[in-house]
Formats: structure tokens, C-alpha cells, sequence
């Protein structure tokens, strides 16, 4: 992989935990969802144009998902583990408010 891609890659991965760390939750599910939506269009795709019986479709369809969905995947543990320190920080406010009263 030459250093485009790795900068990308370190690029997409920065929007994630940015997107992530907002308060709404759906701008943190706006990447995995694009993935994984990409992905379907790959494998279906290609299940479409391969010529393969019919378990052979099955197989392809299955690996194919498996195999194209690790970014989905990778991309939903950034966005839990920013979405757990969001949660964190809002009851230690939410403490803070009440010790005060």
C-alpha cells in the first residue's frame, strides 16, 4: 500500500471518531452505513455477473459480505467506543449538577 492510501485511510478514520463525538448519534453512523451499503452493492453485483450454480451464489454472496464488511465493522467499534466515552462524560455532568444542588 503506498502513503495515498494510507493517508486515506487515516483520513477516514479521523471523520469517524470526529463524526462520532458529535451529540446527535447518527452523524457517527453515517460512514458504517456508506460501507456497508457499498458493500451490498459490490457483492450483489458481482453475484450478478459471475457464472456460478447455485450454491456457488450462496458462497460468493456470504464471503463476499464476510470479507467486505471488516471497514463496516472497524468503523462501528470507533464509533461504540466514542459513543461510550460520550455517555461517560454526560453522567459525570449530570453528578457534578446534582452535587451542587
Amino acid at each position: 500500500m503506498d502513503l495515498f492510501g494510507f493517508l486515506i485511510i487515516v483520513g477516514i478514520i479521523w471523520l469517524q471518531i470526529i463524526l462520532s463525538k458529535k451529540n446527535s448519534e447518527w452523524y457517527g453512523l453515517t460512514l458504517p452505513f456508506i460501507s456497508f451499503f457499498y458493500s451490498l452493492i459490490i457483492v450483489f453485483g458481482r453475484a450478478v455477473f459471475e457464472i456460478v450454480s447455485g450454491w456457488g451464489i450462496l458462497w460468493l454472496i456470504v464471503t463476499g459480505l464476510l470479507i467486505r464488511n471488516i471497514p463496516t465493522l472497524v468503523l462501528m467499534v470507533i464509533y461504540f467506543a466514542c459513543r461510550d466515552g460520550n455517555i461517560l462524560k454526560k453522567q459525570l455532568v449530570k453528578m457534578n449538577i446534582q452535587d451542587l444542588d
